[in-house]
């Protein structure tokens, strides 16, 4: 493995504690584990992948999955996630760093570098319990490159990088589409990618924007978890009327078969409302699992109002061929994206302890080393025993994966305005892009 810089033994130490915080984003790292491998995942960490990459299929133009093995657009060349026809502006930064990794470490090769793909595990119902983008990481993926926005419950017990990019909900509406007269209808009024910002927070955004101002109602209904688009004489009013009768027959049918009632002739069989099935969807927020789900009923005019960040619902609707739309221009927040990392653990590492302890005190100082030995136990046994083995040279990765990430962030030209020209091309940054990037890696030239 390549010797790692200052700032990547620092990182490592200090995300070698067992644990970590129990209700952090990467908490639950077992439970999630023991979900996608129950479901069938041919996991990144199954394989014995050297180091596991979080991604997106369906999240233009950020982290996705193209139909070419080339980058017709720039000829840039392919890292490993290019390799496995992913990009977007957030893998180019990823692969560009993965690259490098790969020239500097002569025991890390392309082949040793693995794909978690979020949008698939979601897809294929891989990702119960909570988002599987902070769940995963550290479980199944020790670096997630994805369009994610930076938060207060997101910094915790996660390596997070400098700011990568600034953007912010804003939502858009099929051309030629009329506002609808009410936001109960057949077509949704709103539809939005869950487990993202725009869930979280979106709708109050609306609101405060006094934005859709002839739906506020709706929308701080909708917000508290109110019952909306149900009114007296409705047939979701006849409907709640079946299902009540279903429960008290199905109670009363179990009192029968525990001995506690006896059974009369008048007793009926509990049924379903044969209408069940027939009744639409009113629902005047539509919530979906991946942009690409959410901008195909966009474009076939199922709802009015696509909510969410506003590069990627543009251009998951544009990539939709025939798919016309006005809005998005404006945003209503400001929302900064990072990369995440957290390595994940390795019950194998007990065998490998007299190895990474050579590696470190060819590194480290004596104090450092000692401090290091003492977080895992001289002889890795407390980790073992305790199912927590940290694999060391994994940590070392990703730390060096961040270290080189905030090099390449400052050095010149700056990666992410390589990544901007490569992914957006002959778009200008706005001024407020501009100013951001300039807070992030300096002026691009000495003034």
């Amino acid at each position: 493995m390549m010797r790692p810089g200052p700032f990547a033994l620092i990182l490592a130490l200090a995300l070698a504690t067992p644990g970590g915080a129990a209700d952090g984003p990467g908490a639950g790292g077992d439970a999630a584990r023991a979900t996608l491998d129950a479901a069938g995942q041919d996991s990144c960490r199954a394989q014995g992948k050297k180091l596991c990459v979080g991604v997106r299929s369906h999240s233009r133009p950020f982290s996705y999955r193209s139909e070419r093995m080339i980058d017709v657009a720039t000829h840039a060349a392919l890292g490993p996630l290019g390799r496995d026809r992913y990009t977007g502006y957030v893998i180019k930064i990823c692969d560009a760093v993965l690259t490098e990794m790969v020239s500097a470490d002569p025991e890390l090769g392309i082949d040793d570098i693995g794909v978690f793909d979020i949008d698939e595990a979601r897809r294929n119902g891989r990702a119960a319990g909570g988002d599987i983008r902070f769940t995963g990481l550290g479980a199944e993926f020790d670096i997630l490159c994805d369009p994610a926005t930076i938060t207060n419950e997101r910094r915790v017990d996660l390596v997070v990088s400098a700011p990568i990019y600034l953007t912010g909900i804003s939502y858009i509406t099929p051309r030629d589409f009329g506002p609808p007269q009410s936001a109960c209808g057949t077509r949704g009024l709103i539809g939005m990618v869950g487990q993202t910002t725009a869930q979280s927070y979106g709708l109050s955004a609306l609101i405060e924007a006094q934005e859709l101002p002839a739906y506020k109602s709706v929308l701080v209904a909708t917000q508290r978890g109110t019952v909306v688009c149900a009114q007296e004489g409705d047939p979701y009013e006849e409907l709640q009327a079946a299902l009540d009768k279903v429960v008290a027959e199905t109670a009363a049918a179990a009192r029968v078969a525990a001995g506690k009632d006896e059974a009369t002739e008048e007793a009926p069989e509990p049924t379903a409302p044969a209408n069940l099935a027939q009744l639409p969807d009113i629902r005047p927020v539509r919530i979906y699992d991946s942009h690409d789900a959410a901008a195909r009923d966009f474009c076939s005019k199922q709802f009015h109002y696509y909510l969410g960040d506003r590069e990627i619902i543009r251009e998951q609707a544009d990539a939709i061929p025939g798919c016309e739309f006005d809005g998005g221009v404006e945003t209503y927040t400001e929302d900064r994206y990072a990369i995440f990392g957290k390595a994940m653990q390795d019950v194998a590492v007990c065998s490998r302890v007299s190895k990474w302890q050579a590696r470190a005190l060819a590194v480290l100082t004596p104090s450092a080393f000692e401090s290091l030995a003492a977080a895992f136990g001289t002889e890795g046994k407390a980790t073992c025993e305790a199912g927590a083995a940290i694999d060391i040279e994994r940590r070392l990765r990703v730390a060096s994966f961040f270290e080189i990430l905030a090099r390449k962030t400052l050095g010149y030209p700056s990666l992410l305005d390589q990544a901007y020209e490569e992914t957006f091309q002959d778009t200008p940054k706005s001024d407020k892009l501009k100013t951001f990037f300039r807070n992030v890696r300096g002026t691009p030239r000495n003034r």
